[in-house]
């Protein structure tokens, strides 16, 4: 990627789990390359945050 180049972020929150899934992918399967960052805040308060990367194939 030119150094100049501009990387589109798109933030997907506020969605119940279904509503939420159903646009990420989406969003995924409208994009060529695209990725998501998946942050899993439940156990937060705990100090625990699960992260997960995936694409329009998989994990």
């Amino acid at each position: 990627m030119p150094e100049n180049a501009r990387l589109p972020v798109v933030v997907v929150a506020g969605l119940h789990g279904g509503q939420r899934r159903r646009a990420v992918d989406e969003l995924l399967n409208g994009r060529a390359g695209a990725v998501v960052l998946h942050h899993d805040l439940g156990d937060a308060p705990r100090g625990i945050v699960r992260r997960e990367l995936r694409d329009a194939r998989g994990r």
